[in-house]
Parts: structure tokens; C-alpha cells; sequence
């Protein structure tokens, strides 16, 4: 026997979506704030560095200017006194003390000898501690320590400033240094030591002192811990409020995924269940039509065999056997119909699909009395496949005109739609003859739930109906008694496979 039920693709579930660890996330959030506040701790140390540096080249600038107007003035005469001595380095000068008329005398203060004088000055007052130096030094109090000596070999390649932080006599200083070039002025005083124009003659050290820019640092400290603490406390509130949320909603999801999986799965289980129930059932009902043909085969066997039987008789038993055959193969092509589809999932005017069964059972069955009352609005439409709405409207109008037929009654159908919302539409179809027993309203859709004879092949189509709405189109079917007849009413869902897009037929119009 040919396979007449399409097999399903097994039913999968995904896999669910997993959160990073929260402890993860805490790790990370922790390692951002310390990297946050460690930068901005380096950014306030680095201000503090420019700073000081800045007070340092203000000091240095300064000595400069005074170094600029001594020279100017060729240097200058002071009286001798404890704040003016005779400058012994420039004993070489045949100048350097002079008397006035009045005979004070008077000793030559030099740029060098004024600066360090002034260096003398600022560091008793300020603590910002200043010296000219140079590695060919006249006076062995002004020898450079190693700092400035390292300084000093920078300059002679061509570095123009050079800084860092050091330790002079236990006490932390920011140091700066610049280069002091000869100019004409220098070799008044130092032409013997062999300097020319140019030549990097010395320079001038500031060292400020590193404490009070350490304690304004330090005092700082407290309002980064209140801050970026603040921050890392909140931020990992937050994150753990997120976490718990998406977590609950992960667990919600795969609860869901869970559920739509298992419900799959039942489905998919009484769908095969059905199946097997179906073909006992066919199997068992299908004995007695076979029967009749094998009884049939031996009847035409005997009228061969016998010179003197009726040869008359032969295509009466031939068309029995066949209208069994044709009632047959009529079951399996509607059993087939059940899972596979004729044509594509489009959207179907019910309207229209109810006037084309109309027109065909009128075509196919005669009928001349019978009056279809199509009161379906004409913009109403399904996800469908627009055979399975004409055969479903056929299978009803055949079973209406069968029974009118036996009951010798002229039918009346109404029929109805409505949308009734989550893309569902009722269908009612309501005749005027007779009504259905009570007794068969609970089995009316089980298979052949009828009162003719089962070999005819009838009494299948309303659980045909029944089951391609229940699994193809997500609905159900219903009869009730209603006035002078009965009314079966069809909640009809978009098909099943309406997403599939290799199933879907491109369509201008909206699903109403």
C-alpha cells in the first residue's frame, strides 16, 4: 500500500541563552573602577608634577630677567658690607673694587655673584632652593652635586630642559633645569676659561620643595575612595539587578521553549497515535467492501466456468466491484489530503471559496433546489491553501444534501464568518433539515458516524474535516441543533506552515 501520511521532521528545542556569570561581571566592574580611579589618581600626581614644574621655571625665568638687567648694566657697584664682600673670583679684574670721591668703596657685584646672592635670599624665605652651577665652576660652593652634573652632560647633547623628582638632604624635591649659553657678557669674567659664544657656560637648578604638592595629593585621597567607591557600589547594584533580571527572563524563555517543546511533542505524538488508530480502523472497516469484491471475483469465476450461466450478469458484478474500488481509493486520496496541500498557503477569501464548492457540488451532484445563503464578507480572508476551504465547504454541502436526500427535504444553507481575533476565523455553515440525533452528536466527527451502509465508503468525511482543521489549521470543529436543522461551526487558524516561506505564495493583498 502506498505511504499515504507525509512523515514530520523531528521536533528540536534550542538550546537555552546563558547569562556571564555574575561573578564575572562583579571582577570586571571592580578591575574598570580601580583602572578608572587608578587614572585619575596618576592624572592628579601627573598635575601636581606640571605644577610644580611650572613654579620652577617661573624661579628660573626670574633669574634670568636679574641676570638680564645686571647685564645691562654692565654690572653693578655696591658698598662693601656683609651683604656686598669683594668677590674673590674676580680678583683677576683690575676694576672690581672702586672709591668714590667721597671715599666710599665700592665692590663689583657680577650676574653670577648677584644670583646666587638672590638664591640665598629666596631659600631662607620660600624653601625653594636655587643654584648656578656649571662643570667648570670658579667658586667649589657652587660645584654641581650628581643630579646636576647629569643634568649638565644633557645639555651638552642638546636636551633643553631636564627634571624629575629627587632627594636633597632627606627632603623631596621636584628639580628643573635650564641651560645658561655664553653671550659677550659671559667673557668679561670667564674668556680665560676658554668659553666662546655660544658654548652651554652653566645653568641654573630650582628645586621646589615636594611636600605640600604630596599632601595636597594625599589629601585628595578620601574623595576618590567616596567617589569611585560610590560608583562601584551602584554600578554592581545595577549590574546585580540586571543579572537577576535576565536571568529570570532567560529561565522564563527556556520555561516557555520547555513548554512549546513538550507540547510539540504531544501533539506530535497523538498525531502519530491518531494515525495508527486510523488505519486499525480502516483496516477493520475496509474487510467487509473487500469482501464483497472477492465474493465479486468468485461470481465472475463461476459465470466463466459455466457454459450455461447469465453472461448478462458480468457488468453488474464488474460495476459493484468498481464502485467498491472507487469508494476506496476515494478514502485514500482524502486520507493523503489530510497532511499534504494541493496548491500554495496564500490568503483565501472565504467568501469566494465557499461560492467555487458551491458551484461545483451543484456541477457535480445536480441539486437544483439547493439554496446556499453566502453571507461571508467578501474582504474576509485566511492563510490558507484555497483547496483545502473549497473541499472543506464540499464535505459539508455533501453531507447536508445526502441527508436532505433521505429525508426528502429541498436544503437551505446560511452561511457565516467572523473574525474572531489571534488571526482566527469562525465559519458557520447552518442547514434546514432536520437536525442531527443526539445520540451521534458527541461521535458525529469520529470515523463512520453515519447511517448508511459502511462499504459505501461513507461516514468519513466530516472526521476528515475535523482532523485537517484540528492539525493543519490549529482549530476545531463543533455541531449543534439550531431551529429547523443543524449548524456546524468551524474555528479556522492560519496554516500551519504559513511561515514556511518555500510554502508561501507572494501576495499584494493584507490578511483582513
Amino acid at each position: 500500500m502506498a505511504e499515504t501520511i507525509r512523515e514530520q521532521h523531528p521536533v528540536e528545542v534550542s538550546r537555552p541563552v546563558t547569562a556571564t556569570p555574575f561573578p564575572l561581571i562583579a571582577v570586571f566592574w571592580t578591575l574598570t573602577i580601580f583602572a578608572m580611579a587608578g587614572w585619575s589618581f596618576f592624572e592628579t600626581y601627573r598635575s601636581a608634577l606640571s605644577n610644580a614644574a611650572s613654579a620652577a621655571r617661573i624661579g628660573f625665568s626670574k633669574d634670568v630677567h636679574y641676570r638680564q638687567w645686571n647685564t645691562r648694566h654692565g654690572s653693578v657697584y655696591v658698598p662693601i658690607s656683609e651683604y656686598g664682600t669683594p668677590n674673590p673670583y674676580l680678583a683677576h679684574l683690575q676694576e672690581r673694587d672702586v672709591m668714590t670721591s667721597d671715599g666710599l668703596p665700592l665692590t663689583l657685584i657680577n650676574p653670577g655673584y648677584m644670583t646666587r646672592q638672590a638664591h640665598e635670599i629666596t631659600d631662607a624665605i620660600t624653601g625653594i632652593r636655587s643654584n648656578i652651577t656649571s662643570l667648570k665652576t670658579l667658586r667649589p660652593e657652587n660645584a654641581p652635586d650628581n643630579w646636576e652634573q647629569r643634568a649638565l652632560r644633557a645639555f651638552e647633547l642638546g636636551v633643553p630642559e631636564y627634571s624629575s623628582l629627587d632627594s636633597i638632604e632627606g627632603k623631596a624635591y621636584l628639580r628643573l633645569m635650564q641651560p645658561l649659553l655664553v653671550d659677550n657678557s659671559c667673557l668679561r669674567c670667564h674668556a680665560h676659561q676658554g668659553y666662546q659664544i655660544g658654548d652651554v657656560r652653566g645653568g641654573i637648578s630650582v628645586s621646589i620643595p615636594w611636600v605640600p604638592y604630596r599632601e595636597s595629593i594625599l589629601s585628595k585621597l578620601p574623595f576618590f575612595i567616596i567617589s569611585f567607591g560610590g560608583i562601584w557600589v551602584v554600578g554592581l547594584a545595577a549590574a546585580r539587578y540586571g543579572f537577576d533580571r535576565m536571568q529570570l527572563q532567560i529561565q522564563r524563555e527556556h520555561h516557555l521553549e520547555r513548554k512549546r517543546f513538550e507540547t510539540l511533542l504531544h501533539a506530535e505524538q497523538d498525531r502519530k497515535n491518531a494515525q495508527i488508530r486510523l488505519l486499525v480502523d480502516l483496516a477493520h472497516q475496509w474487510r467487509q467492501p473487500l469482501n464483497v469484491i472477492g465474493l465479486s471475483m468468485q461470481n465472475l469465476e463461476m459465470i466463466a466456468l459455466d457454459a450455461k450461466a447469465d453472461k448478462a450478469k458480468i457488468p453488474e458484478i464488474v460495476g459493484s466491484a468498481m464502485e467498491r474500488l472507487e469508494g476506496l481509493s476515494h478514502t485514500i486520496t482524502r486520507m493523503t489530503g489530510l497532511y499534504e496541500s494541493a496548491d500554495t498557503i496564500a490568503p483565501v477569501s472565504i467568501a469566494e471559496a465557499c461560492d467555487t464548492a458551491s458551484s461545483q457540488i451543484r456541477s457535480q451532484c445536480g441539486a437544483p433546489g439547493l439554496t446556499v445563503s453566502n453571507c461571508i464578507p467578501p474582504n474576509l480572508t485566511q492563510l490558507a491553501s484555497s483547496f483545502d476551504l473549497v473541499e472543506m465547504f464540499i464535505s459539508l454541502f455533501s453531507n447536508v444534501l445526502t441527508i436532505a436526500e433521505k429525508r426528502n427535504t429541498t436544503p437551505t444553507l446560511t452561511i457565516k464568518a467572523r473574525d474572531i481575533s489571534k488571526g482566527k476565523v469562525e465559519v458557520s455553515v447552518c442547514d434546514n433539515v432536520g437536525g442531527i440525533e443526539d445520540s451521534q452528536l458527541s461521535d458525529l466527527f469520529s470515523p463512520y458516524t453515519t447511517s448508511h451502509f459502511r462499504s459505501e465508503g461513507k461516514g468519513l468525511g466530516l472526521y476528515f474535516l475535523s482532523r485537517k482543521v484540528e492539525e493543519i489549521y490549529q482549530g476545531n470543529v463543533q455541531a449543534r441543533n439550531c431551529g429547523s436543522g443543524a449548524c456546524i461551526v468551524i474555528i479556522l487558524g492560519a496554516h500551519k506552515d504559513a511561515d514556511h516561506p518555500a510554502l508561501m505564495k507572494s501576495s499584494g493583498g493584507a490578511h483582513s
